[in-house]
């Protein structure tokens, strides 16, 4: 690797990442055709800073030219970027041995949350709640703060995950400097 004083990176023979990254252009470019109102023009080859310093594929996609008028109106409809959102996250899956069907789209809904805590003076308690069809959820979040002073007590916890959608975390009161009142809980997923 080697660069000619302007900061570009050139690699004398591709190395296996930017193979790789050629092979997941070809799918991407053939996941892309058929979109209406753009073509596809060209795939360069960019041995760079980016495929030299990574370990995984990486391509950079450009959609259109905001330069051209009609491209750029297409560029801004809801319509072209849910298309191209679709295909290039086939792509990825393809890429990547997956079933090359339509990704799932259907954000996750949470069933239940619920709270082993009362009216009376608990200083620890846990929050649950179940996630329906949790399949893609990395993690839950819980999110708690007290209402008195304006969120300046926020913490951030990563939920356990229990098994069969279902989550949770304990909350000490400690970690909210022993506040009184209403807690506000938030679930992240």
């Amino acid at each position: 690797m080697w660069s000619d004083g302007s900061g570009a990176y050139r690699d004398t023979s591709p190395c296996a990442v930017a193979l790789a990254s050629f092979n997941f252009a070809e799918i991407l470019k053939n996941n892309l055709a058929g979109i209406p109102n753009l073509s596809y023009r060209y795939t360069v080859e960019r041995d760079d800073y980016l495929p030299a310093h990574v370990d995984a594929p990486c391509i950079l996609y450009e959609g259109g030219y905001l330069s051209n008028p009609n491209e750029a109106a297409y560029l801004a409809s809801e319509q072209y970027q849910n298309e191209a959102a679709v295909r290039i996250c086939n792509a990825i899956d393809q890429y990547f041995g997956g079933s090359g069907g339509v990704p799932d789209t259907t954000a996750p809904v949470i069933n239940s949350v619920y709270t082993s805590a009362t009216e009376t003076t608990a200083l620890d308690y846990s929050i649950e709640c179940n996630v329906a069809d949790d399949t893609g959820v990395g993690s839950v979040k819980f999110v708690t703060w007290t209402e008195n002073n304006g969120q300046d007590d926020v913490i951030w916890q990563e939920g356990t995950n229990n098994g069969n959608g279902n989550y949770s975390a304990i909350v000490s009161s400690k970690d909210h400097n022993y506040e009184i009142g209403n807690y506000v809980i938030s679930l992240v997923l």
